[in-house]
């Protein structure tokens, strides 16, 4: 299967953070088109919101007319971010039964971030990432913060 076909936001929303695919995918770098699907999903209102992941010139240099938009590939920490906003949307649409809520509440200040949002803390790298899941975690099991 060709990966601009792939949804690659439900493929790794599927993929356990602990199995060797998962890894597999996400050190092999996962195609530009990744970034596009995240986007879409996670700000669909934003069109700048893909260059928190990728600067916006290697994205229009990977994308140009001509670019083989299937075979350019993230590097390493784009698709590291890509995979942990994909592992925290999947987590917050399970615990609030919906896409448009999850997205809400990763888009709203929230006091244990200082009033950033929880994508703001999960952008800022894989320590924010825990954290966001950690809160996650404690709406889930409704333990207080």
């Amino acid at each position: 299967m060709q990966p601009a076909k792939i949804d690659w936001i439900n493929e790794l929303s599927r993929q356990n953070s602990f199995r060797p695919t998962y890894a597999q995918l996400v050190e092999n770098g996962l195609p530009v088109i990744a970034v596009d699907q995240l986007a879409a999903r996670l700000a669909p209102s934003d069109p700048k919101f893909k260059y928190l992941i990728v600067p916006e010139s290697t994205y229009r240099r990977r994308t140009a007319k001509g670019a083989k938009i299937v075979v350019q590939k993230l590097n390493s920490e784009q698709s590291e971010k890509t995979a942990r906003l994909t592992r925290l949307l999947s987590y917050a649409t399970e615990i609030f039964g919906s896409e448009d809520i999850a997205r809400q509440f990763l888009n709203k200040p929230h006091i244990e971030f200082d009033g950033k949002t929880p994508l703001q803390k999960a952008l800022s790298g894989e320590s924010g990432g825990v954290a966001v899941e950690l809160l996650l975690g404690r709406i889930k099991y409704s333990v207080a913060a």
